[in-house]
């Protein structure tokens, strides 16, 4: 499954969504969704994930390039549709 994060975490109920990942599942940052990564957040803590992507574009747009974690893999919005076609579902936050 694919989950995407677009709002940041001061407006989101990340715990909430952390609870439904697997370590088979996808999980896309974007938006200002980018700043839950700072400081390697519990998305890294709680869970085995290994598919961590990074909207690069929105990265570099809030100044933060330098401050991801190296286990999250920057992408393009060339990716972003790939990742959309691997993915059957998808759910938003």
């Amino acid at each position: 499954m694919l989950y995407t994060l677009s709002r940041s975490p001061y407006r989101t109920d990340c715990l909430a969504l952390s609870h439904f990942l697997s370590k088979d599942d996808d999980l896309l940052f974007m938006q200002d969704g980018v700043i839950a990564l700072l400081n390697k957040s519990y998305f890294f803590k709680c869970h085995e994930l290994t598919n961590v992507f990074i909207l690069e574009e929105d990265l570099m747009a809030r100044g933060l390039q330098f401050f991801m974690p190296k286990e999250a893999r920057r992408i393009n919005y060339q990716d972003f549709v790939q990742l959309t076609i691997k993915h059957k579902q998808h759910i938003a936050w």
